[in-house]
């Protein structure tokens, strides 16, 4: 997994496009000025993009299974403040 935040998001396509390529199962990004967690998963390594996005504003849980038995569940607004 890759955690990254942003406070503007100039390079962010191709930071996405270098994750998806390298295969990185789970990307999320932090996006501070809108307070919100954007988790990126199922990466295509051919076309550097990820099918699946989630978007998870204040208020919400994001639940990260680190293992088959192990999950840990954060708040987006301790990841955003």
């Amino acid at each position: 997994m890759r955690i990254w935040a942003a406070h503007s998001s100039p390079k962010r396509a191709a930071k996405q496009r270098l994750y998806a390529t390298a295969g990185i199962p789970q990307n999320w990004l932090v996006n501070l000025p809108d307070s919100q967690v954007e988790v990126y998963e199922q990466p295509d390594n051919a076309s550097g993009t990820y099918a699946q996005n989630t978007v998870y504003g204040a208020g919400q849980t994001i639940s990260w299974v680190m293992s088959p038995t192990q999950c840990l569940d954060i708040r987006v607004t301790d990841l955003v403040r």
